[in-house]
């Protein structure tokens, strides 16, 4: 699944999102793991509501909270998934809200009521697109350490608060979420669109199996007979594999190639990412210091591309050149910066490093249990 890049004040435009709650998410077709990970991002039975009242709607997915004012939820009627929070075209024709990269839109994202006073999460729901670059191996999420692999990340949310369950209810989470996969019968909507019964998509074997969700040997498993571990294990693998998979576009050269300013770079003959062995901080003084050094710099004006999803000019001009110079400028007592790219460096406009995020001990132990917060 390939997305455009984002820079600066535009908004992350995609260049191929799904369209509709459970269609796929790409023009290409994905690897079979990549599409019946999505499926499961997009089961709504995993929540604890389903385990207690199967087929009774959850309250909190009666809206999306925005910071202006609460839309109708697009999973209205049905229980906790991942896509609830992790939004990507669903209100892509609001002009309050528009197209998201996998993140919602409010600064703490709501949870399921379980009588424990928590209405919210401790974070919002920020973008999936591009947070494990194939090239780098020292990842760890949430900007805080809290997982270090994205299946450990999908395990922890299947299993937690966000889904309903509490810090003493993971062996029950583990054990409802086993009996969804082992007990679906194939008629449900995801079933129709994504290859039929987990069961079978699982087993991988049969033959009616479309060839886009038939998987490979590693990815398969007879339900039947495993473990509930083993069965959450694998669901947590394929879910990561299709977050895994969500890219911004490039091209065969490793570029970047969807943004306005991705396109500045290239007309303007810029450098577009680091060289070999060079630190992404001496990348961006690099481009910096040949942005500076343009004349006549060639601007875009919206003549030659388009977005796709998002209804502003593909554009790019000496204003936006302007906030381009203030974000890369790194901010001291004689000059003026924005001091941005000191964490938000180029090309992928992340570090990847950790950061204090606000959630405080007391406010991460009462979500996780006692003694959770020590144990990161």
């Amino acid at each position: 699944m390939k997305f455009v890049n984002l820079f600066l004040g535009l908004s992350v435009v995609m260049a191929s999102a799904s369209s509709g709650v459970v269609a796929k998410a790409s023009q290409d077709q994905d690897p079979p793991q990549v599409a019946v990970g999505e499926r499961l991002f997009l089961e709504t039975r995993f929540a604890q509501a389903d385990a207690v009242h199967p087929g009774q709607a959850d309250p909190a997915l009666r809206f999306t909270l925005t910071m202006d004012r609460p839309l109708r939820g697009p999973f209205a009627g049905k229980t906790m998934n991942c896509r609830a929070c992790h939004l990507v075209d669903e209100y892509k024709s609001d002009p309050g809200a528009g197209v998201r990269s996998y993140a919602d839109f409010t600064h703490n994202s709501p949870i399921p009521e379980r009588g424990d006073g928590r209405h919210f999460t401790s974070r919002n729901t920020m973008s999936m697109v591009n947070i494990t670059p194939a090239d780098r191996h020292d990842v760890v999420f949430h900007f805080d350490g809290q997982f270090n692999s994205m299946a450990d990340l999908v395990r922890g949310t299947l299993v937690g608060r966000n889904y309903g369950w509490l810090p003493t209810e993971t062996a029950q989470a583990i054990r409802h979420i086993a009996r969804v996969i082992r007990d679906d019968d194939g008629k449900g909507e995801l079933a129709r669109e994504y290859g039929g019964s987990y069961r079978k998509v699982f087993k991988g074997t049969a033959k009616d199996i479309p060839l886009e969700f038939r998987l490979s040997k590693a990815y398969r498993l007879d339900v039947s007979r495993a473990s509930d571990t083993q069965i959450m294990d694998a669901v947590a693998r394929l879910i990561a594999a299709y977050v895994n998979n969500l890219h911004y576009a490039k091209d065969a050269h490793g570029n970047y190639i969807g943004s306005p300013y991705d396109q500045f770079l290239k007309l303007n003959k810029l450098p577009r990412q680091p060289r070999r062995d060079e630190s992404a901080s001496a990348y961006a003084q690099r481009l910096v210091d040949a942005v500076t050094g343009l004349k006549s710099p060639r601007f875009l004006r919206g003549m030659h591309h388009q977005f796709k999803t998002q209804q502003q000019a593909f554009a790019f001009t000496a204003q936006e050149l302007a906030g381009m110079k203030l974000f890369f400028t790194r901010g001291s007592d004689k000059v003026r910066g924005g001091n941005c790219v000191s964490c938000h460096t180029p090309p992928d406009f992340s570090d990847f490093g950790f950061h204090n995020t606000g959630v405080s001990q007391l406010d991460y132990d009462r979500q996780h249990g006692h003694g959770a917060f020590a144990k990161l």
